[in-house]
Order: C-alpha cells, then structure tokens, then sequence
C-alpha cells in the first residue's frame, strides 16, 4: 500500500489553502453576493406580478359569473315571459273558437253582407 500520493494530494491541498486559492476571494463573495441579490429582487418581481396577473384573473373570473348569472336569470324571466305569452294565446284561440262558435250558430241574414 502505498501512502506517498495521498500525503502529495494533501500537500497540495495545504499549499491552495494557504495562498488563498481554495478560499474564495473577498471579490468573488461580494459577486456572489450581489447575484444572490440580483436573483432574489428578480424572483420578488416575479412573486408580485404572478399576484397581480392572480388579483386581475380572480377579478374577471368574477364579473364573468356575475355576467352569467345576469344572463340566466334574464333567460329565466324571457322564459316566463313567454310562458304568459303562450297561456294567452291559447286563451285568446279558446275564446276566437267560441266566438266562432256562437257566430256560426247564429243565423244568418238573407240579404245582408257577411264581410
């Protein structure tokens, strides 16, 4: 077993720490600080326009049930309406039918005009 390459790998280990190029330097950590903020004011940005878009799509998703609502309660009433309309008209036919009925029954003058 040979044990002299690890004491080299250590070795060389000990001289980058020592001069310092194992260890990030004061530049390198202040640009990864400034890229950790960077990301983090983005990410924040992106956080509040999602709820944003969120907000504005609840609120549209809102007035269009309303509007789906407003609409099925005036088919509801348009429906009603012409429930009524129906039920007179066949009260109207009911009493043209009788009229009819009557007249027909009634006799007719021998001279005059029937128009």
């Amino acid at each position: 077993m040979k044990v002299f390459p690890a004491y080299g790998l250590l070795a060389l280990v000990a001289f980058f720490i020592y001069t310092g190029r194992l260890v990030p330097s004061r530049a390198v950590a202040r640009e990864v600080d400034r890229v950790t903020a960077d990301r983090d004011a983005r990410l924040l940005a992106k956080d509040e326009e999602i709820a944003r878009t969120t907000a504005v799509h609840a609120a549209e998703v809102a007035r269009a049930r309303e509007a789906e609502t407003q609409w099925r309660e005036a088919w509801r009433e348009s429906q009603d309406i012409a429930a009524e309309v129906r039920a007179q008209n066949r009260d109207l036919v009911d009493s043209l039918y009788f009229v009819r009925k009557i007249v027909g029954a009634l006799p007719r003058s021998e001279g005059g005009d029937d128009t």
